[in-house]
């Protein structure tokens, strides 16, 4: 966090997090320090332990989810 806000303070750029983003509180915790996050590895990583189904939900379908509720609630 600190590294974050010391960044923050030196450019006027949006603000990116991308590594290290693998669950919800992830994001809900540097919520308020970042304008963004990027969860390529750990969407590639569900994807490969649990594959794609369009026609039902599946795990990376629920994971999703629930990074987007983290960064639509009100209370973050």
């Amino acid at each position: 966090r600190e590294k974050m806000t010391e960044i923050r303070g030196e450019i006027s750029l949006p603000l990116v997090l991308g590594f290290g983003i693998s669950k919800p509180d992830v994001v809900e915790r540097f919520y308020s320090y970042a304008d963004g996050f990027v969860v390529g590895s750990a969407l590639v990583k569900r994807w490969q332990e649990t594959g794609w189904k369009e026609e039902q939900p599946t795990e990376i379908q629920e994971f999703l989810g629930g990074l987007v509720n983290v960064c639509h609630r009100d209370n973050v």
